[in-house]
């Protein structure tokens, strides 16, 4: 039996708990992190979360049954319930609204059909926790056209030719889960052009070349893999992988390098992978390792410091890469005897995104504000105390997705709607209850896949037509209700429209309606 809760409180903060064996593992932090999936709480505690995104402050405790887990995990449960939020309904529908894979949590009582598709729509990998009796192939053909890894939960009698086309056509890496029957050579060229195969949720292999059946492989399948997806490389047949391949696979995608054969890796193979990519140098023969391509991926990013032979780490080499580390962790990899209180106060003169490395013996308030003027993503390293309105306008001014790191109750609607001026994805941290129809516009206009964030009953014709507007409007197409996505509404956005191609246009259509209709330019 697994016990799970979750909680929010008044303060925009979640907890929540679920048990697994002899281990129960808990998360708490902001409900609006990105990485509140149940399903990565369990990577607490194993060393994966090093590596790997997790929920927020995820620990696990262990004990020496399953039955003192259970019992230990409902009281705490008891506890944490006290001064949380009250559960209802509607509770469950703006929970599910913001973070759909919370639907592992609903209570059965509240885990109805139309929930359940709600979750769907907004998440399609929320349908791995639908119930067996609420699923059918209206609910899979909503969860697939979201999200295409969404397949992989589809019940097999029910994976259809159709299913599997509005997967890939969502997310080229669901060719993964296509029956080998169902594959076709135009379906593996779709998910081969779709540079989305990327999937943080699940361990294994999710590059679209790994899942192509060996008679569709042909040297120009293997050619374009290997120049959209960097992974792609390792999945070369041996007759295809050739010195040229492997060049353009690096010029590309210089972390392709770890799938280059040993025998392949020559001078210009590697100074190729490390210019486009500095922290390729980990998989760089040590007899390449010379200063001129040492010199060359430290130039692209300082974090490349980590691969750098020790003796090659002189005072100048380490603060010119953390100069020109965007992260602010190439300090990590400074030798320990270079690291005196003036080269960490130097190191925060060239990057004060260093600030979260330095020893808080050194650091003092004006650094902290000197840190949010100039480094726009400073804010969660300033301790709270330190947070005024005045350090909290200027980071979210800087970074509007800063927004996520300021408390529920410093969240006003002026910053709010300076954040989503700037960047309508801002919108995710935005309390629901201040998502209006007027800042959900302002939102799209910025940025068309805001619609993401949007609740469902404000998403109207109008708005939905001003996010499809956008650059993203393709992508955006996703977030667009059924009920409102007709072949009217998508006339109406081309209207007057002499920007897209015939083939852009195809795109969108089949985006759209799942299928390509009959649909001219005007």
């Amino acid at each position: 039996m697994c016990i799970k809760a979750y909680y929010e409180y008044e303060d925009g903060t979640f907890w929540a708990i679920r048990t697994a064996g002899n281990d129960c593992f808990m998360a708490n932090g902001s409900k609006y992190d990105y990485w509140i999936y149940p399903d990565l709480m369990l990577k607490a505690g194993s060393g994966e979360g090093e590596t790997q995104c997790i929920p927020p402050n995820a620990k696990k405790i262990s004990f020496d049954s399953p039955e003192e887990a259970e019992s230990a995990s409902k009281k705490m449960a008891e506890e944490k319930s006290i001064g949380a939020l009250t559960q209802s309904a509607e509770f469950w529908q703006t929970a599910i609204e913001i973070n759909a894979k919370l639907l592992f949590f609903v209570p059965d009582v509240y885990k109805t059909k139309e929930l359940c598709m709600l979750a769907a729509i907004r998440d399609g990998c929320a349908l791995q926790y639908v119930p067996a009796q609420m699923r059918n192939y209206e609910l899979y053909r909503k969860a697939v056209f979201n999200n295409g890894y969404a397949l992989e939960d589809v019940d097999d009698e029910l994976i259809t030719e159709e299913l599997c086309g509005i997967a890939v056509k969502s997310t080229g890496g669901a060719l993964e889960f296509v029956p080998q029957a169902l594959k076709t050579k135009k379906m593996c060229r779709l998910a081969l052009s779709l540079n989305d195969n990327f999937r943080f949720s699940k361990p294994g292999v999710h590059c679209a070349l790994a899942y192509i059946p060996k008679a569709l492989l042909t040297k120009k399948f293997c050619i374009n893999a290997a120049k959209s997806e960097s992974e792609s490389l390792k999945f070369v047949p041996e007759k295809f992988m050739t010195p040229k391949l492997c060049f353009a696979a690096v010029t590309q995608y210089g972390h392709a390098l770890e799938h280059v054969p040993h025998e392949l890796k020559t001078y210009k193979i590697c100074l190729a992978a490390v210019q486009n990519y500095g922290p390729a140098l980990e998989y760089v023969p040590e007899e390449h390792k010379t200063a001129e391509l040492l010199d060359a991926a430290l130039k692209n990013d300082g974090r490349t410091l980590e691969f750098v032979p020790e003796e090659y780490k002189s005072r100048e080499v380490c603060l010119a890469a953390i100069k020109n580390n965007w992260q602010g962790n190439a300090i990590k990899f400074v030798p320990s005897h270079l690291l005196t209180k003036d080269f960490y106060l130097e190191a925060f003169a060239l990057n004060a995104k260093v600030l979260d490395h330095i020893p808080k013996e050194f650091i003092t308030v004006q650094m902290y504000e000197e840190a949010i003027r100039k480094d726009k993503y400073s804010l969660e390293h300033v301790p709270t105390e330190f947070r005024s309105e005045k350090i909290i306008a200027e980071a979210v001014k800087q970074n509007a997705l800063t927004l996520g790191d300021v408390s529920e109750m410093q969240k006003t609607e002026q910053l709010c709607l300076t954040a989503v001026q700037k960047f309508g994805h801002a919108m995710r941290y935005v309390p629901y209850k201040m998502r209006t129809p007027a800042l959900c516009l302002t939102a799209v206009k910025r940025n068309g896949t805001a619609l993401e964030y949007v609740p469902e009953t404000f998403k109207t014709k109008e708005l939905c037509l001003e996010a499809v507007k956008r650059f993203e409007g393709k992508w955006a197409m996703r977030y667009v209700p059924e009920h409102i996505r007709t072949a009217e509404f998508i006339e109406e956005y081309l209207k007057g429209s002499n920007l897209l191609t015939e083939e852009e246009l195809s795109e969108i259509c089949e985006i759209a309606f799942e299928e390509r209709p009959a649909l001219k330019k005007e």
